[in-house]
């Protein structure tokens, strides 16, 4: 079912058969793709019936990213930022995209262990994942990856709707 909640979402997907919902857009996905998925936006997985599935998707606290950011790094940047032609869809370059692959296998590797250090590697592994994200975010202006983007109007006009407004009774 569709659904929202509290925190943003890093969806990094593996494998399998799936099109992703979000706001009246239909992602369908590719091996390496990344949905940045806001806390306050609508969203549901479609999943082809008896395909395997593989993601990773991490859950991130608004208030932790803010208190992670400075004045002249944010880490919301990716999550907040707003613009006409904005989708929630990233697909990075092969050299980004074998950094996060990289720091997500060195995220893995440090959670499986209890040596010393691990817990303080985890949490750095997921900073340095936090701002390769914004980074292939703000690498990936003026890619156009519109052939595996639908957009359902009517959706969007409810979901437009609805967000303006909130407040009324619905």
């Amino acid at each position: 079912e569709y659904h929202n909640h509290d925190f943003y979402e890093i969806y990094y997907f593996i494998s399998g058969e799936v099109t992703y919902i979000i706001e009246g857009k239909s992602y369908r996905l590719k091996p390496g793709d990344i949905l940045l998925i806001h806390n306050n936006e609508l969203h549901k997985p479609i999943i082809e019936h008896g395909e395997i599935y593989e993601r990773i998707v991490l859950w991130v606290n608004p208030d932790f990213l803010k208190k992670q950011s400075n004045k002249n790094t944010n880490l919301s940047l990716c999550f907040e930022s707003f613009f006409p032609e904005k989708t929630n869809l990233l697909r990075p370059s092969p050299d980004m995209l074998k950094k996060i692959k990289n720091i997500l296998s060195n995220f893995e590797n440090a959670g499986t262990g209890m040596s010393y250090g691990s817990n303080i590697l985890k949490n750095i592994y997921i900073m340095e994942y936090i701002v390769y994200i914004n980074k292939a975010f703000l690498e990936s202006f003026g890619d156009k990856v519109e052939e595996d983007i639908e957009y359902n109007e009517k959706i969007n006009d409810i979901i437009h709707y609805i967000n303006n407004n909130l407040a009324s009774d619905l």
